[in-house]
């Protein structure tokens, strides 16, 4: 599975921003392939998702938003 996703907060760290990204897209991700999962808190999730990978990540030239793209692997 893989998924892209951005955010923009302007008041969080570059690090926290990092962080924070890396969850939404987790669980967004798990969403999209069930969405039977949508509600459940992220220390249920995030669990689920195994090696995830990285594709890309960075914040967008000349703004606040920071894009990552990752891939990983369901475990039911």
């Amino acid at each position: 599975m893989e998924k892209r996703h951005c955010i923009t907060r302007p008041e969080l760290t570059a690090a926290q921003t990092r962080e924070v990204a890396r969850q939404e897209v987790a669980v967004q991700a798990l969403v999209d392939y069930d969405r039977r999962l949508a509600g459940q808190p992220p220390e249920v999730l995030l669990p689920l998702l195994q090696r995830v990978e990285i594709l890309e990540s960075g914040f967008v030239q000349d703004s606040d938003s920071y894009c990552i793209r990752i891939a990983g692997e369901v475990v039911p």
